[in-house]
């Protein structure tokens, strides 16, 4: 495990930075070309927000971010986006087609929470 390095104003700039870039980005590519039309197919490149992520762009162990939000409100806040953001951007574009539903639901599941649940009542519950 490396040090821990010293909070300053400027790593609280470079994360809000990083939630910033945090998204997806779509673009279109030339796929085939037919008769009477050209087909394209939609790409996406995703940048889901993370606290590895973060860990990584601002070169500190992940212990370190965690540290640092025991002790400064506005990176506690800052960790709380990450999770928020990777929850709504997981479901939102899982739902359309943009992310393998599979893996948005390992991930849903196992960080934030979320299960698949089924409810079994018997006759006199009904």
């Amino acid at each position: 495990m490396g040090r821990l390095s010293k909070y300053t104003k400027s790593i609280q700039a470079k994360a809000d930075k990083y939630l910033s870039d945090c998204g997806n980005e779509y673009w279109d590519y030339h796929k085939t070309r037919g008769s009477t039309s050209d087909t394209y197919e939609r790409k996406v490149k995703i940048k889901l927000p993370s606290v590895e992520g973060l860990a990584l762009h601002l070169g500190v162990d992940r212990s370190s971010l965690y540290e640092w939000a025991e002790h400064h409100p506005t990176f506690s806040y800052t960790l709380e986006k990450i999770k928020t953001l990777q929850k709504e951007m997981l479901i939102a574009s899982s739902l359309n087609g943009d992310y393998n539903s599979t893996i948005a639901k390992l991930m849903l599941s196992s960080n934030h929470g979320m299960s698949e649940k089924n409810v079994l009542t018997t006759e006199d519950e009904q």
